[in-house]
């Protein structure tokens, strides 16, 4: 290997620009062809998102579910939308975005490498290693799905942008700050709280350590160009603008806080994490074996290499970083930093509080991908052009970066050559989810609900000619499952025409098929096919109430015996809920509507209270799902009666419920309640 390494213009000019090549082939064979193999409804969502951008006008649509207060500002999305104007909204689409990601990911990596001073031979080796996918977790965090690739190449154009304005004079200068402002912004629009992480506090301890360097180096002497800090003024500039925008931005769409609502873990928790993590990050870089495959054997071998190999990665990253922090070497120095902070806040976050799901260990450690790919090119620097290196040291770690650089065959045909040993049979691979939507386009089936992880797949692999929306049950009972989904598409005005629900066979039976009949009627058909049991409906299921998320068609909620009530019984004629002079209680609650968009709303109580000299009988109130009131009105005279509240709301309402609470001294019954809309606000 060092021996090699010594003939440069070999390697230079032959070796690993051949390997390089091989690399980018392999790697745009998994962008368009191996990840259909495993394409799944996360992915989906980038094409999704598009399609809504594109029918509704709206960059940041107010009817789409945000999750994690994750704006989808400057990301994959953003290179779909323009492709809907020529192409269907499929695979196809999502593969060419998957392209232009993969080649910013390369750009801004081998930007950087121009930024560390590295030779000719590091530059390419770098370019080998990001290029090869490394394992299919990494490969599909980085170029698949693409999400921590795009963090990475927005973290790279920053360094570099930042770099030169710290370093340029001019007009060029202030070219460069505007640039650093726009990037910053667009981060920090996206997530102010992900983007401080990732992208402030790392490069404002980056530019402190320049500062810091340059101080040292003028007390020794040194001639150094002074490092004037008002120029962080630029990315604290775009912090300001982009934390502000994301506030504005959050009033007009739906948006949840999910993970970012973390809580601090107590101590066993917190070595839990740490397995995980550590379980994670050798996943990452595939150095856990396949359990239960042959040892003796070729592949046995190779996955013994890739054990130690990523053992000494693991080791070295820590030490290529800590090296890299050398006053001496300032660009070295600036990008060593910046990972180093972001690496260490991260696993912080990562071992001591809920953020991450260690159910899958390779999934939890994507939060570390944008700076292990960072770690990655310092390292390679340091192996090949720092010469003070301990032979053994240098060795075994270029033999590790060997052994990744040219791992594009395991990584980049996983799963693949488990379903198609031989080239593609066709551009569109007939994977299971490619047979499922022919079965349901051939039974004229176009518009349907199914689960989350079948949902948005199927969408985009029928290129939206068989449009799936996310469901969950509840109570047996299908309900919009608003998450990364829009609203539109639980409303009738959606599709008009028979629609399906498509359920996992095992999930079947948790259907109440009888409760949803009486609602929207019996299913015409249903049908079978590859597990998966699916009812046709006449007309759209969208009609069902529990789904009227407006209430511009009044909500109307008749009692019955099954009525939830504290108090009381139920009685026949009239169909009322009734307590006596002596209970005291909930005598309705209910019935959790599950979602409201925000606006003026009125709700209506059909009462009846008896009883002499009573001043007051009870009340009726609304609450939200938190348990937030949004309005009450007491029950002061006897008689038939209509009380009405009404209530407004800036935000959407989860789980609005509707109560009668009756005082000791009367009687009271209830005949029913009613919901609508009076104006959107």
């Amino acid at each position: 290997m060092l021996s090699l390494l010594s003939n440069k213009e070999v390697l230079n000019r032959r070796i690993l620009p051949i390997l390089l090549c091989l690399n980018l082939g392999m790697l745009l064979f998994f962008i368009f062809f191996n990840y259909q193999t495993f394409f799944h409804s996360d992915a989906a969502v980038k094409n999704l998102l598009a399609q809504e951008i594109y029918e509704t006008g709206e960059y940041f649509p107010h009817d789409w579910h945000y999750v994690n207060r994750d704006l989808w500002v400057f990301f994959t999305h953003s290179f779909i939308l323009p492709l809907l104007h020529w192409l269907p909204n499929g695979f196809a689409v999502h593969a060419l975005a998957g392209s232009i990601v993969a080649l910013l990911v390369l750009a801004g990596s081998w930007g950087l490498t121009g930024l560390l001073g590295q030779s000719t031979t590091a530059r390419l080796l770098s370019m080998l290693m990001l290029s090869c996918g490394i394992s299919l977790a990494m490969a599909e965090h980085v170029y698949g799905q693409a999400a921590y690739g795009a963090i990475y190449y927005m973290a790279c154009f920053l360094l570099l942008s930042h770099w030169a304005m710290l370093h340029g004079s001019g007009r060029r200068r202030w070219g460069w700050a505007g640039l650093t402002v726009v990037l910053s912004a667009l981060v920090f629009w996206a997530n102010p709280q992900r983007a401080l992480i990732y992208y402030g506090l790392p490069l404002l301890s980056a530019t402190l350590a320049l500062a810091l360097a340059d101080r040292a180096a003028v007390r020794r002497g040194q001639a150094v160009p002074p490092l004037r800090l008002r120029w962080l003024a630029a990315p604290g500039a775009g912090l300001v603008l982009g934390s502000a925008l994301h506030g504005y931005t959050l009033l007009h769409v739906n948006a949840s806080a999910g993970l970012t609502n973390m809580l601090w873990l107590d101590f066993n928790g917190m070595l839990g994490h740490l397995r995980g993590t550590v379980l994670g990050l050798l996943a990452t870089f595939d150095a856990l074996p396949d359990a239960g495959t042959p040892v003796v054997k070729p592949y046995g071998a190779y996955q013994l290499a890739r054990m130690l190999g990523g053992l000494v990665l693991v080791a070295l990253l820590p030490w290529a970083i800590v090296k890299s922090c050398d006053p001496r070497q300032r660009a070295r120095l600036f990008l060593g930093v910046f990972t180093a902070t972001g690496l260490g806040l991260t696993l912080v976050f990562m071992l001591s509080t809920t953020l991450v799901d260690l159910a899958i260990p390779e999934g939890a450690a994507r939060y570390l991908v944008p700076f292990l790919l960072l770690a990655l090119l310092l390292l390679v620097g340091l192996l090949v052009d720092q010469r003070d290196l301990a032979p053994r040291l240098r060795w075994a770690g270029l033999g590790a970066v060997a052994l990744l650089a040219t791992s594009g065959p395991f990584a980049y045909f996983t799963p693949y050559r488990a379903y198609f040993p031989a080239v593609p049979p066709a551009l569109t691979l007939p994977t299971d989810a490619v047979q499922l939507t022919r079965f349901l386009e051939a039974h004229q089936l176009h518009y349907g609900y199914s689960t989350f992880w079948l949902a948005g797949r199927l969408s985009v692999i029928s290129e939206q000619r068989v449009r799936v929306r996310q469901i969950v049950l509840q109570d047996g009972m299908p309900l919009p499952m608003r998450f990364l989904s829009s609203n539109r598409w639980y409303r009738p005005a959606a599709w008009q025409g028979d629609t399906f629900l498509m359920l996992p066979d095992a999930q079947a039976q948790e259907l109440d098929l009888a409760t949803l009949g009486k609602q929207v009627g019996a299913p015409r058909r249903i049908l079978h096919f590859a597990g998966y049991t699916i009812w046709v409906f006449a007309g759209n299921l969208a009609r069902l109430p529990a789904w009227n998320d407006d209430a511009r068609s009044p909500h109307k909620v008749a009692v019955s015996a099954a009525s939830p009530h504290r108090i009381g019984h139920f009685q026949a004629e009239p169909e009322a809920l009734a307590a006596g002079s002596q209970e005291n209680g909930l005598l309705y609650f209910g019935p959790a509507i599950p979602y409201l968009l925000h606006g003026s709303y009125e709700a209506s109580f059909d009462l009846e209270a008896e009883g002499a000299n009573i001043a007051d009988f009870g009340k009726v109130d609304v609450l939200s799902g938190d348990g937030r009131p949004q309005g009450e009105s007491l029950i002061r005279h006897a008689g038939r009666q209509q009380l009405r509240v009404r209530f407004s709301s800036q935000r959407p309402i989860s789980n609005l419920e509707l109560r009668v609470l009756k005082q000791p001294g009367g009687q009271l019954k209830v005949y029913g309640m009613e919901l609508r809309r009076v104006s959107a606000p």
